[in-house]
């Protein structure tokens, strides 16, 4: 499902794809559409289960929970396929 970052708590599965112009981020397979927040704020924003995740139109995830953040290349491939998630790095 999602991936233990070592603090108790466990992010979802993610990924980011532009689809027919619309900006789509992926959450445990849920997809959201992102569009109007990226044109309007060049980010998107959402609490997942204590953590503060923002993604940027780039693509990347930042992840902030306690006094930790870390950052994950959400791009994806034109299948849909998570392309270099990269290993959460402390920022």
């Amino acid at each position: 499902m999602g991936l233990d970052i070592g603090t108790g708590i466990t992010l979802p599965t993610m990924a980011y794809a532009e689809r027919d112009g619309r900006k789509i981020l992926t959450l445990d397979g849920k997809e959201i559409d992102v569009t109007e927040a990226m044109e309007k704020d060049g980010y998107y924003e959402q609490e997942i289960e204590g953590a503060a995740l923002r993604v940027a139109a780039d693509g990347m995830a930042t992840i902030t929970v306690a006094d930790m953040t870390y950052t994950v290349d959400l791009m994806t491939d034109s299948d849909g396929n998570t392309v270099d998630t990269g290993s959460l790095p402390k920022e």
